[in-house]
């Protein structure tokens, strides 16, 4: 009774369990927090500039959203599936991986994973770091310094108040949203930007649209990496209650 009583004080603060198996007694929440987990992850700049692509690369909304929409359900039903590891295995996905390629195996996905995970961060701490300058009027490479701090803090503290953080972000993002789409049907000041932006089918070819939709799938199934190690927490019944698919949904919903 002591240690676990110690194990959950323990949890409650800085995380002990971030590449460690998470015995039953120790896991925790439910459908409903990886829905607000996914879709807050998802409503954030960086996700905004990745489907913003389908039209920089040419295309106009009404074939933009056809792409995208495809490339999450395909992308998003490969991540949903994988991510149904972890309530069954209790284990992060590089640790599971040892399963599939043995121990010498595994360096080469942890490899791919980390050059994924710098490029990840990369480029999220740019574009994060770009909007804390301009909101707090400093220059960007202070935001970038900011928002680097604030990570590593979150990390620390990990799974519960990630998903805190989630779940405050899913509200903050869902209200913002009407804002972001306001802004760019009406707002585009280049006469060019706006007959793209403009919601009818216009020609493109299908190089472009099958690039948007590779693109966008790329960026679903990536989230596969993150969805063993963000459900490794469930108990197994979870499975039963479409914790998988509700990773899905709150997926693709941007």
């Amino acid at each position: 009774m002591a240690t676990s009583g110690h194990h959950e004080a323990a949890s409650a603060a800085v995380e002990i369990r971030s590449v460690d198996y998470v015995p039953d007694g120790e896991r925790h929440g439910g459908v409903a927090s990886q829905f607000t987990l996914w879709l807050g992850a998802n409503l954030q700049v960086t996700a905004i500039v990745t489907g913003a692509l389908a039209v920089v690369l040419g295309g106009d909304v009404f074939w933009s959203l056809i792409a995208l929409g495809l490339g999450q359900v395909i992308g998003g039903a490969v991540m949903a599936l994988h991510g149904a590891q972890g309530p069954q295995l209790g284990l992060p996905q590089m640790i599971s991986s040892r399963v599939q390629f043995g121990v010498y195996g595994a360096i080469i996905p942890i490899v791919a994973v980390c050059l994924m995970y710098i490029g990840f961060s990369a480029s999220g701490s740019v574009l994060a770091g770009q909007a804390i300058g301009q909101l707090l009027g400093v220059d960007a490479g202070i935001g970038i310094a900011i928002f680097g701090g604030f990570i590593v803090i979150v990390t620390l503290f990990g799974y519960r108040l990630i998903h805190m953080l989630g779940r405050v972000a899913s509200v903050v993002g869902v209200a913002a949203l009407p804002i972001y789409v306001q802004q760019a049907v009406c707002g585009p000041p280049d006469r060019r930007v706006a007959e793209r932006t403009a919601f009818r089918a216009q020609p493109v070819s299908v190089g472009d649209v099958l690039v948007s939709i590779v693109a966008d799938c790329l960026w679903a199934v990536c989230g596969g990496l993150f969805a063993l190690s963000a459900s490794q927490h469930l108990l197994p019944r979870y499975l039963r209650r479409g914790g998988p698919w509700g990773r899905l949904w709150a997926h693709r919903y941007p």
